[in-house]
């Protein structure tokens, strides 16, 4: 699925249906792009690494059992998760390189169960609210601390990235950290010695070794005109199916996409008038680097970006912390004024904490905008749930709520 709109959240699955079947429909065989095959690069995937094949597990236990396409893909969703959790399915987890508490909607619900676990580790490169609430917190090389192979989006291409400089301290990559604790659990014929070797690996297939792949540098796949003899489809029909049996039996969706699978979920409301999406900074990458005082004098505070007729009725300027509430709860963040913005969204700022107030696990609750986002309703397939559209208010702060040290 896509990372556009359509290709996350509760409409992914039947939302890219709906995309693919209008493009067959409305689009003439002769159109550039139309019929082009990808062949992806030849590398082991880390869905090839979970140890199916020598470990089997039992689909019905999986906690992403009843989303066919999550368990397929072999992806657990954020909402099913923390419900095990809750429901005392899991008593220890293990995060490397994320951020559950800042990213998963549903805050609250998030902190509560992380709460409830016997054991939280956190394998990352800062103190991010996820590893300040942690039991143990593993310290992880960057890039260029360690040899490593980087895969963007999941299936491009694949990157080399070599090792520069050592890892400060106690550091070491993900990769080994994962190594290490697969051995001590008594799998070490199953893991690797180093890095390298890791890397070695996962290139096996496609004849490179690491040597190879840090003086090619990238491994791409190609995109080729498929003839229209071989059929352009890899359905059982060979042919666009418009209406498909296999989205009913193998996912539980409806064969063909119904409108109430599409459209938004939630509407506005005299209490909660306007409707809430996000964005992310340029000068950070999703949750990380608030640490960094070279981004954070780019931009040291959270900006919400609202209309100027939406500022005005609330009395608030440029520069003003300004509330935003759902049913769920408020957070604060400083007011952006843009006429871009229509007088019907709130534009929150997305993954902010304030790492120079270490009390609460970096003040993780006062600005992030899951706090404001319900986990449910999910999409049968995908589990995936809204993080867009959800209806709020926004009200001027007072200078007596805004407890917050002076940003140095």
């Amino acid at each position: 699925m896509g990372m556009g709109s359509f290709g996350q959240g509760a409409r992914s699955f039947q939302g890219q249906r709906l995309l693919d079947i209008l493009q067959a429909v409305v689009s003439p065989l002769n159109l550039p792009g139309w019929g082009i095959s990808a062949t992806h690069p030849n590398y082991v995937r880390a869905r090839q690494m979970y140890l199916l094949d020598k470990f089997s597990r039992n689909v019905e236990t999986n906690l992403a059992g009843k989303h066919k396409y999550a368990v397929r893909a072999a992806y657990i969703p954020d909402q099913a998760l923390i419900n095990g959790i809750l429901d005392d399915k899991i008593k220890a987890v293990l995060f490397t390189q994320c951020d559950p508490l800042m990213s998963a909607p549903n805050s609250r619900k998030t902190y509560n169960a992380f709460m409830k676990l016997d054991l939280l580790v956190s394998a990352n490169i800062f103190m991010v609210p996820t590893a300040a609430m942690a039991d143990i917190v593993l310290p992880v090389a960057t890039t260029n601390e360690c040899d490593t192979i980087a895969c963007f989006t999941g299936t491009g291409p694949l990157r080399a990235i070599p090792k520069i400089v050592d890892p400060p301290g106690e550091a070491r990559s993900d990769v080994m950290i994962l190594n290490d604790l697969g051995k001590r659990l008594g799998l070490g014929e199953y893991f690797f010695d180093s890095d390298v070797e890791t890397m070695n690996y996962v290139l096996g297939p496609s004849g490179l070794s690491w040597e190879d792949m840090k003086k090619k540098r990238m491994l791409a796949g190609t995109f080729d005109k498929k003839g229209e003899e071989s059929g352009f489809f890899t359905t059982s029909s060979g042919k666009a199916e418009i209406y498909s049996e296999r989205a009913m039996e193998t996912y539980g969706c409806s064969p063909m996409p119904l409108w109430e699978e599409v459209i938004p979920r939630w509407q506005p409301s005299k209490e909660y008038p306007l409707l809430m999406t996000s964005y992310m900074d340029e000068e950070f990458h999703l949750s990380k680097y608030k640490h960094v005082k070279s981004m954070r004098r780019r931009k040291t505070y959270p900006l919400v970006r609202l209309n100027p007729e939406i500022a005005k009725s609330i009395g608030a300027v440029d520069g003003d912390w300004v509330w935003v509430e759902s049913n769920m709860g408020r957070i604060m963040q400083k007011l952006a004024i843009d006429p871009e913005i229509d007088s019907r969204i709130i534009l929150c700022n997305f993954g902010w904490y304030f790492p120079e107030d270490p009390s609460n696990a970096d003040q993780w609750d006062k600005a992030n905008i899951n706090i404001l986002i319900p986990d449910e309703p999910v999409e049968r397939a995908s589990g995936g749930a809204d993080t867009r559209g959800y209806p709020c208010r926004v009200y001027k702060a007072e200078p007596s709520e805004v407890v917050l040290p002076a940003y140095v």
